[in-house]
């Protein structure tokens, strides 16, 4: 089973994104606000099954998101709360 990890969540608009038993190693992330409308999109590449990359994206104002990565194969999707009350921990 593929895994597609947001951590943590809910957020400050800085977090990590970890895809375990996954082929797969380069993909495309997009984040939407809730409405649609996309607000981030960057190529990423996971040195292998368990690695995590971090999206800063602090300036993000509160509320709703969706997380979409994807490869050649593979999609992934996860929602995402961002709130700047949330104490993020250290990396």
């Amino acid at each position: 089973m593929k895994d597609f990890i947001v951590s943590p969540n809910p957020c400050n608009g800085t977090f990590s994104l970890s895809l375990t038993n996954c082929q797969e190693q380069n993909f495309i992330v997009y984040i939407f606000t809730i409405s649609g409308s996309l607000i981030y999109e960057s190529s990423i590449s996971f040195a292998g099954s368990g690695s995590l990359q971090l999206i800063d994206l602090h300036n993000l104002p509160d509320g709703n998101y969706y997380i979409f990565l994807r490869g050649n194969v593979d999609f992934f999707t996860q929602k995402i709360v961002v709130s700047h009350q949330v104490v993020q921990p250290a990396y």
